[in-house]
């Protein structure tokens, strides 16, 4: 998944690398050896207690199996029947028992005690819950530095140290903190490559590079760095191509693969490269239908349905609708099975509303407002839930602005404009909050778009010099320079709403020789 403008429109795929899932995939295919059972979580609680151990000793290692089985094996189980909210309790429990335990342990037992703390923060993260996912990674990454600063030839730790890191940056991410996101990941990348450069041929290791590759081309996306980004992703997706190759009936390859070139694709789209993407993307989802056909998880299907997501998107840049229209039920049929699977994954849930959004808009277009307010009510429902569950979680709060000028648009078409005017303004409230605590792209477009929307219903009520400021003020919004095509033709748009139409020529010959012809960024007719 992406916080650039593209991710507005389905076409990012907004999210980093989940080592939750993908070690998941390499488990099940029995690709686990050596540090790969770690990076499973084998949590490493097992019972080695002798006769000598003295009782509270045995009592220890009988709690600490019985944490580990229901953070491993029962969370697998859990899972599988989407019912992960029954360790809510459990995780919460598991925090108080280790900082109960103290500093006086083994090596093994603080190495899995390192472990299990991360385990309950993915548990937590999976479930929306950012505040209470980092407490727990915060805590897992604080312990094993101090193991790492005591024992720094340790590969196991610094593995761990290194995952504890990543998903600290990863909820940082979520939350739109770009600088602390950047700062983890490249700690990640330092150990990555210091356990490669201790183990060359250790396959995990050279996965986690090719991990860190692919966060630190998200940040540089994020950061208008584009050709960064694609240097990074394209060095990510050689290791990718290699893993897949040499296992071609394994899963996890293809997994990567389909990851990878979904971040190449998104990041063509910044550069203006639009066939270049949609060659990507489309390679991206024949790699995902491989990994399908190998592991018929759900985890695999929702991964399946994001990459149609992805391809959805495409059609519709290119002025592609009626493909698009197809792409995105495609994608919805799958998105609601995953999500009645398991109704407590917020990530799941999050891509349900994301594609009920874009048919949304398609209907819009088509003037089906039964359709239409059918998809946006749905979507708002998601939204709003997930944003009230985490209100800390800046891409939840962005994703419900989105939904809410949606909404509006869907009133303006039917002639609600006071009905409009007041979700408009729901929205405009929301994202320019959100923009006191992030300059995202993302957000900085949303809000431009809000003030767009805004600016139309002032019009409408016959107020234009108030219609002016919004637009004006929508411009300001946007990058003066270094914008993608998104941002290119919302430019072009605000610029001929102002009547600025010798402005807005270049902008639009640029869009016309990259073949964008998205009919929501279409342009208004002249004044």
């Amino acid at each position: 998944m992406i916080k650039i403008a593209a991710g507005l429109l389905g076409v990012g795929i907004d999210a980093l690398r989940q080592r939750d899932q993908q070690r998941r995939v390499r488990f099940f295919a029995g690709l686990a050896t050596g540090a790969a059972a770690i990076s499973v979580v084998t949590i490493g609680l097992a019972v080695s207690a002798s006769m000598a151990r003295n009782e509270a000793e045995l009592r220890r290692d009988q709690a600490e199996d019985l944490i580990e089985f229901m953070l491993v094996e029962l969370r697998e189980r859990l899972q599988l029947i989407g019912k992960l909210d029954a360790l809510d309790v459990v995780g919460d429990q598991a925090m108080e028992y280790f900082a109960a335990l103290g500093d006086d342990l083994s090596p093994d037992d603080a190495l899995s005690r390192v472990m299990a703390l991360r385990q309950i923060g993915e548990v937590r993260f999976d479930q929306g819950r950012l505040e209470a996912a980092l407490e727990a990674f915060s805590a897992s990454r604080d312990h094993a530095r101090t193991l790492h600063s005591k024992q720094p030839g340790d590969n196991d730790l610094l593995f761990e140290l290194g995952q504890a890191e990543f998903w600290v940056g990863y909820v940082a991410w979520e939350r739109q903190q770009f600088d602390v996101a950047a700062n983890a990941f490249e700690i990640y990348m330092d150990h990555s490559e210091e356990l490669l450069s201790r183990e060359p041929g250790n396959p995990d290791y050279l996965a986690e590079l090719m991990y860190a590759f692919s966060n630190l081309g998200s940040l540089a996306l994020e950061q208008g760095r584009r050709v960064d980004a694609l240097a990074y992703f394209e060095a990510s997706n050689e290791i990718a191509r290699r893993i897949a190759r040499e296992n071609p009936n394994d899963a996890y390859g293809w997994v990567e693969l389909r990851e990878g070139l979904s971040w190449r694709g998104s990041t063509l789209i910044a550069l203006g490269d639009l066939e270049g993407a949609r060659e990507s993307f489309v390679e991206s989802l024949e790699a995902a239908d491989k990994a399908r056909r190998l592991d018929a998880s759900m985890n695999q299907q929702f991964e399946w349905a994001q990459q149609v997501m992805q391809l959805a998107g495409m059609h519709r840049l290119l002025g592609e609708t009626d493909r698009a229209q197809r792409k995105y039920e495609e994608a919805l049929t799958v998105f609601s099975e995953v999500v009645a699977h398991d109704p407590d994954n917020a990530v799941w849930r999050r891509e349900l509303a994301r594609t009920h959004l874009r048919l949304a808009e398609l209907d819009l277009l088509q003037n089906d407002q039964a359709s239409a307010a059918r998809h946006v009510g749905a979507s708002v429902s998601i939204a709003r839930t997930l944003t009230e569950k985490d209100p800390t979680n800046l891409t939840y709060r962005v994703d419900y602005a989105v939904v809410l000028r949606v909404d509006a648009e869907r009133l303006l078409s039917s002639g609600n404009t006071v009905s409009a005017m007041q979700r408009a303004l729901a929205g405009h409230e929301l994202v320019d909050a959100i923009l006191q605590n992030s300059s995202a792209m993302a957000v900085r477009m949303e809000s431009a778009r809000a003030e767009e929307i805004l600016g139309r219903l002032a019009a409408i009520e016959g107020d234009s010099q108030a219609a002016m400021d919004r637009w004006e003020r929508a411009l300001t919004r946007l990058p003066g320079d270094n914008a993608d095509l998104l941002e290119t033709a919302l430019r072009a748009r605000l610029l001929h709403r102002l009547g600025r139409y010798d402005t807005a020529s270049p902008l639009v010959q640029v869009l016309t020789e990259a073949g964008f012809a998205d009919p929501m960024l279409s342009l208004p007719e002249k004044i």
